[in-house]
């Protein structure tokens, strides 16, 4: 499929195998840095891919004026998570809470997706401030960063049932993300807590996924 003749097959191809962590559609993947509706879509799987081959096409990227601030923040995770210091002090620059910005949640969540360094202590700053909107992505965050310091936080705002729905969620994503027997058996004696039989659903669906 990496061969078709219509450019948005070959992207989902080379989406495909980036996500096996073959380099087979990195070309493919770059050039579609230059379209607008896929370039978000290509540096996420340029992240999962994480070759270092496409620093330089997406440090470029990350510098060009008048960037859409979602794809910049995107670029930015890609370049932290192959290493380079511009892209992890720009999605710190992001997650402060000095003003509000629509691209503030995915720099919080990337935060811990691509382990910038100090991003255990960041993300526990956020999830205590009941006042933060992007408590849940801090909870999402944590559990893609792997450290099992987080699993008592998580687990305080899973229980916590002044929280939002929403929030408790995402601290249930995290729990499943963070793995380990514990996050997993809190997912599950979670479940009959949420009043919503939507919410119960999407906590029934992610106990399908592997952890």
């Amino acid at each position: 499929m990496l061969e078709d003749g219509t450019f948005e097959v070959r992207f989902e191809a080379a989406r495909g195998i980036a996500s096996l962590h073959h380099a087979a559609g990195l070309e493919v993947l770059l050039e579609a840095l230059d379209a607008d509706l896929l370039r978000f879509r290509a540096l996420g799987a340029l992240a999962e891919l994480g070759d270092a081959r496409a620093l330089p096409q997406v440090k470029k990227l990350f510098g060009r004026w008048l960037l859409p601030a979602f794809d910049k923040t995107q670029a930015a995770g890609v370049l932290a998570k192959l290493g380079d210091s511009d892209g992890s002090a720009y999605l710190i620059q992001r997650m402060a809470k000095k003003r509000w910005s629509p691209d503030r949640a995915l720099a919080v969540e990337l935060c811990g997706e691509v382990k910038v360094p100090g991003a255990l202590e960041r993300l526990k700053e956020v999830l205590d401030d009941v006042k933060d909107p992007c408590r849940g992505a801090a909870a999402r965050g944590l559990g893609r960063l792997g450290d099992a310091r987080a699993l008592p936080w998580l687990v305080g705002l899973l229980q916590d049932a002044q929280a939002s729905e929403d929030s408790r969620l995402d601290a249930a994503d995290g729990l499943w993300r963070l793995g380990g027997a514990e996050a997993r058996e809190a997912v599950r004696n979670a479940v009959s807590t949420f009043p919503s039989p939507e919410a119960r659903a999407e906590l029934e669906e992610l106990l399908q996924e592997e952890p």
